[in-house]
Formats: C-alpha cells, structure tokens, sequence
C-alpha cells in the first residue's frame, strides 16, 4: 500500500510539472523577454528625439548607458529563468516526464 501511494504522489508531481510548472516557467521567460524589449523599444525611441548639439548627444549618450545597464540586468535574468526551467525540467525527467 506504501509503494501506491509513493507512485501516486509521484505522478501527481510529475503532472503538476508537466501541466504547470514548466509551462509556467517558459511563460516566465517569454514574459521577461518581452518586458525587456519594451523597455530597450523605448528608450531607442527617447534616442530619436536627442538633438543635434552637446545636450542632445549627452542625452543620447545618458541613454545608452541605461539601455546597457538594463540589457545586462535582462541577460542575467534570462539566464536564472533559463536555469530554473533546466531545473525543473530534470526533476520532471527524474520522475519519468518532461521528455
């Protein structure tokens, strides 16, 4: 009867990780991607609209310094996300799923 329910609880988590867990985690990722693409967008546009004189390039170059600061803030976030998937995704294989 043990053994049951062990297997039981095991498929339960399986499931929960392949139904909810690792959807939940790529969605995760997709949703950070576009919230920084957002953001980089807009600044690119506040770019546009510097002129042509030493404010307008101080400007230009103030928001350069952002968006580098804000894609490498992206880029390490994408990789905990990616290693959190790559996480979940060997424990659902451990289980028997996630293939």
């Amino acid at each position: 009867m043990e053994g049951e329910i062990a297997e039981s609880q095991r498929q339960r988590r399986k499931q929960e990780y392949e139904l909810r867990t690792l959807p939940g985690a790529y969605a995760a990722v997709n949703q950070q991607r576009a919230a920084c693409d957002k953001e980089l967008r807009a600044l690119q546009e506040k770019k546009s609209y510097a002129n042509n004189n030493l404010a307008g390039a101080t400007w230009e170059t103030s928001i350069s310094a952002e968006m580098t600061a804000i894609a490498t803030r992206c880029d390490t976030r994408n990789r905990e996300l990616r290693d959190d998937i790559e996480t979940v995704r060997k424990e659902c294989q451990a289980l028997g799923g996630c293939k």
